[in-house]
């Protein structure tokens, strides 16, 4: 059984956030997709910036990250996008799931 992680990345462009869950989950790179809406604030050429953005998680499995890195960055849209992971344990269920929906 492989490790699960979720990866989050953040657009302006809720097309491009589309894009790529799209493409991921065509590959069978990810099991699943969430988006959601949220306002950001944050530091930008020395500048506090806000604005509106959508957040795209998805869940798969540590091995896959590099290739999901990649499609993210040949898709978006930011100059620097906010790629990040974060390690997930759960029910035994869930767990099998991701790995048997996450695949090369």
């Amino acid at each position: 059984m492989e490790k699960c992680i979720v990866i989050s990345t953040y657009s302006n462009d809720l097309e491009v956030i589309n894009r790529i869950q799209k493409e991921l989950l065509e590959a069978h790179l990810v099991a699943g997709c969430q988006v959601s809406s949220v306002d950001s604030t944050y530091w930008w050429n020395n500048e506090i910036n806000s604005s509106k953005e959508y957040c795209l998680q998805v869940r798969t499995v540590i091995s896959l990250y590099d290739k999901i890195e990649a499609i993210i960055k040949g898709i978006h849209n930011y100059e620097l996008p906010e790629i990040s992971y974060y390690e997930i344990n759960g029910s035994k269920e869930i767990i099998n799931w991701i790995n048997e929906n996450s695949r090369c």
